[in-house]
C-alpha cells in the first residue's frame, strides 16, 4: 500500500492537466475546458474553467478527496453563480455548485460532475462530462 501511494504521489507531483471535455451532457454546468494543477506531495490542487474565471477571475482550491495509482478525485465549490431562466431570459438569482473530477492518470482521461447545491435547481441530478487531458510538469 505504501508503494502504491508513493507511486501515485510521484506521478502527480506538481503536474498540470489541461482537459478538453468532448461530452458535456445536459444542463450546462460542465464547461468545455478545465485546467487542474495537482501536487500530491503537498496535498494541494487547483481548478479553473470558464465559470470559475467568470466568478472568481483566478483558479480556486480543489480538495484532493481520494487518490490511488490510477485515479485522483478532486472536489471544489463555485458560489454565487448568476442564473438565468431559459424560458423568460430573466435573472433567477444566484446558485451554488459542487463539482467533482476524477482524473485517470493512466489514460489521461477526466470525468467531471457538477451539481447545484443551493438556489434554483438545487437537488437536481446535476450534469456530467468526459474528456481527455494533456499533462505536463508545471
Amino acid at each position: 500500500m505504501a508503494c502504491t501511494l508513493f507511486a501515485a504521489t510521484a506521478a502527480l507531483s506538481d503536474q498540470t492537466f489541461d482537459c478538453k471535455i468532448t461530452d458535456t451532457g445536459r444542463g450546462g454546468w460542465v464547461t468545455e475546458r478545465y485546467i487542474f494543477k495537482v501536487d500530491l506531495a503537498k496535498g494541494k490542487a487547483t481548478a479553473l474553467d470558464g465559470l470559475i474565471h467568470y466568478v472568481y477571475e483566478n483558479p480556486i482550491a480543489a480538495k484532493i478527496s481520494d487518490t490511488n495509482d490510477r485515479t485522483t478525485r478532486l472536489k471544489w465549490h463555485v458560489k454565487g453563480v448568476p442564473s438565468v431562466n431559459r424560458a423568460t431570459g430573466s435573472s433567477s438569482g444566484n446558485i451554488n455548485l459542487t463539482y467533482t473530477a476524477v482524473l485517470n492518470t493512466k489514460t489521461q482521461e477526466v470525468n467531471v460532475r457538477g451539481t447545484v447545491t443551493s438556489g434554483g435547481g438545487a437537488g437536481s441530478s446535476g450534469t456530467s462530462g468526459r474528456g481527455t487531458c494533456n499533462v505536463s510538469d508545471r
